[in-house]
């Protein structure tokens, strides 16, 4: 049971590829709703019409990040696995940025961290080698479907010490530079490379 919905909640976070960016401190928790869930695109294909009994499972998902756009998206992720998996209830939190690692070190080191969270490139060693993390080639199949979705430098991304922790997340940035500093250099151009 454990690996498939650690399957199904990385290919969530797989579809999730864009965020909206906004401000706002919104740290609220909400979850999936079990009763009155919206029924799932193709019932012929949906594992929750499959005719195997589950018992309830609630997964905990902390989300970096501020405004409208990310609680849009950790509840759609929430969603899309309750709609898909009618068994699953995934309590979400969406934390700014600015509050979010101190939390998460609060949470681990209380014994409270959620089960699946969002993390920069950054604090992912550190997390791996204060031995908060999951190797997940030691849990999902060689031959699970979802490997051959995950481009190889993906899985590069989540990769620390030849272990394999999660699925990266790409997220729309906008690069920035500065005007006046481009100028005292004598650039007149953004650079094309």
């Amino acid at each position: 049971m454990f690996k498939k919905v650690l399957a199904v909640t990385l290919a969530v976070a797989m579809m999730a590829g864009t965020t909206a960016c906004g401000g706002g401190n919104k740290t609220e928790p909400a979850t999936t709703e079990a009763a009155g869930a919206a029924e799932p695109a193709s019932k012929d294909n949906s594992p929750a019409d499959s005719g195997e009994s589950h018992d309830p499972v609630t997964i905990s998902m902390w989300w970096p990040g501020s405004g409208e756009g990310y609680e849009q998206l950790a509840k759609g992720m929430a969603d899309l696995v309750h709609e898909t998996y009618d068994w699953i209830t995934v309590d979400y939190l969406v934390i700014p940025w600015g509050d979010y690692d101190s939390k998460m070190n609060v949470a681990f080191a209380g014994g409270t961290a959620p089960d699946i969270f969002g993390v920069g490139m950054n604090p992912l060693p550190n997390y791996v080698q204060t031995g908060n993390l999951l190797e997940l080639e030691n849990v999902l199949p060689k031959d699970w479907d979802g490997w051959r979705d995950i481009p190889e430098n993906v899985l590069n991304c989540a990769t620390f010490d030849g272990h394999f922790y999660g699925v990266m997340m790409c997220d729309v940035r906008p690069m920035i530079y500065r005007k006046d500093l481009f100028e005292k250099a004598g650039l007149t151009d953004v650079p094309k490379k």
